[in-house]
């Protein structure tokens, strides 16, 4: 894949930016969910 001749589409990058940031979310969500219910596995 060369980058380097073509210029970026706007759409692919809004696009690759948009998943980012919903995979970022979902992250964030599980991180919150494994530190809320860790003690409760643990015990």
């Amino acid at each position: 894949m060369d980058i380097g001749n073509k210029k970026t589409d706007p759409a692919l990058m809004a696009i690759a930016f948009g998943c980012s940031i919903h995979y970022t979310l979902l992250f964030q969500i599980y991180l919150e969910y494994v530190i809320r219910f860790l003690p409760f596995a643990m015990a």
